[in-house]
């Protein structure tokens, strides 16, 4: 993959000049990051994409990277994501603005900053129930993903998307989209960059967040309601004593930290609580402000209720991908009983007050994984998942089957034929493809879906590595 030099662009002064000056050591971490992604991608995805540029003086070597979506895209903004979604003046003389609005898209089960030019019409800013958009690629520049964590729409066009997709698409995000945070360790790297959201100007970098999904336990609230600054504006909320979930690159561990709740999460929530919550860290190393909760997503955690903690220990098992590991077999249901044992064992901290969760465990497993479908089901003791990048192209395709459990099975075991390897896409697996059984019955029942299937297989390939690697934290790999 050679890399393609551009001297224009947005990307280009961002790199060379606006984010050094923000936070030097930033940039180079992010430079040194965007090659570990780009090698761990080359190793993995059918064909050449996705494309690499270079920056001035950067010596021939890849700066960023793109990845292009032909294929429909869904967009999805939480409604808690209006805290850190900023319209911010652009071109002053032209009266021209730019809105920043990080958003998850579930073609890649990632979230990244989408910017919008706009005249001060903003289209995002009013959110309270969350936001769902399609997109479609027609001609022109297409969608594209720049890996410092920036969405363009370029010439994506704007089409509705079936009310029947939506709820999949939020469980997406909920269940299938964690981004722990790394314990901060004095002197060393504090995680990816590849979570941070940007806010620039034409001039400089404005603020950058770093976005944390993950399981938080508030072991006491203050009393006093204080205000903070965050993206320019006032809010209000009060600190709180928290333990959070972590990766520490070996294993889960507690992490214990003083975070800033925002008043209406902090009204709603009592010691020994467990949610799954949306975090933002304020600034990087240099510039760095503290940490905010700005959502909490789903229900609250209790023993009841183990399929949020399932997903989290299953999505972890999927961040490493291997030559010939499947896109959707995950593990074993004995081994996934094993996973949560020790998980909730080596916290006890944590989930002190939620043992009881290891009595009856195989069957509360089994309760949970159920209450996961359609993205988790469990068949003859193994566990499978239609990962979010097959959802978002069954939902903008075929949307009347998201639910049918026959297809999905058949979905997770023709995906399951064609092993995540670069070199095994060709005739010979095509073929392998085309007169397997599972592909048969897919024709049999389901024929107007099959051929559009086939000839997309090796490109949901590709989104299935993408959002494995960006879901990895690269200073916990080697």
């Amino acid at each position: 993959m050679n890399s393609e030099f551009k001297g224009y662009g947005r990307a280009e002064p961002l790199l060379e000049e606006y984010l050094p000056k923000f936070d030097k050591l930033l940039t180079q971490r992010m430079l040194v990051e965007t090659n570990a992604l780009k090698d761990q991608l080359q190793r993995f995805v059918i064909t050449t994409e996705p494309p690499s540029f270079t920056i001035k003086d950067f010596h021939r070597e890849t700066a960023y990277w793109t990845i292009t979506f032909s294929q429909p895209v869904i967009q999805y903004v939480p409604e808690c994501f209006r805290f850190i979604t900023k319209n911010f003046r652009y071109h002053y003389e032209k009266g021209q603005w730019l809105e920043h609005v990080p958003s998850y898209i579930s073609n890649i089960n990632h979230v990244t900053m989408n910017t919008l030019y706009n005249h001060r019409n903003n289209e995002f800013t009013n959110n309270t129930d969350g936001i769902i958009k399609k997109y479609i690629f027609e001609k022109n520049t297409p969608m594209t993903f720049y890996s410092f964590n920036t969405l363009l729409k370029w010439h994506a066009i704007k089409k509705s998307l079936d009310e029947s997709a939506h709820d999949i698409i939020k469980k997406c995000f909920e269940v299938c989209y964690w981004r722990l945070p790394t314990p901060f360790i004095p002197n060393h790297d504090d995680g990816s960059c590849i979570n941070n959201l940007i806010y620039a100007s034409t001039s400089k970098v404005l603020e950058i967040l770093i976005l944390r999904k993950t399981l938080v336990k508030i072991l006491e609230i203050d009393g006093r309601i204080q205000t903070r600054t965050l993206l320019e504006n006032t809010i209000r909320g009060r600190f709180a004593k928290v333990l959070m979930i972590s990766d520490d690159g070996v294993q889960i561990v507690t992490q214990q930290k003083s975070i800033f709740l925002l008043e209406h999460i902090a009204d709603s929530l009592g010691e020994q609580d467990v949610v799954n919550g949306v975090l933002v860290q304020i600034g990087t190393r240099e510039k760095r402000k503290g940490m905010v909760m700005i959502g909490q997503i789903g229900e609250m955690v209790k023993p009841e209720n183990l399929e949020t903690v399932i997903s989290l220990i299953m999505s972890r098992l999927m961040q490493n991908i291997e030559d010939y590991s499947s896109p959707t077999k995950i593990t074993t249901i004995s081994n996934l009983e094993f996973e949560t044992t020790k998980i909730i064992q080596s916290n006890p901290r944590f989930f002190e007050g939620m043992l009881g969760w290891g009595k009856d465990l195989p069957k509360k497993i089994s309760n949970a994984v159920e209450k996961l479908f359609p993205l988790f089901f469990e068949n003859d003791g193994e566990i499978l998942h239609i990962p979010p990048s097959i959802m978002t192209f069954i939902a903008t395709s075929a949307s009347k089957y998201l639910e049918n459990k026959k297809f999905l099975l058949l979905i997770a075991a023709y995906f399951d034929t064609l092993q995540i390897n670069a070199n095994t896409w060709g005739e010979r697996p095509k073929t392998k493809l085309r007169l397997s059984d599972n592909y048969e019955e897919i024709q049999n029942d389901f024929t107007p879906f099959a051929n559009t299937l086939l000839n997309v297989t090796p490109r949901l390939i590709n989104r299935i590595i993408y959002s494995r690697t960006l879901s990895q934290d690269y200073t916990h790999q080697g």
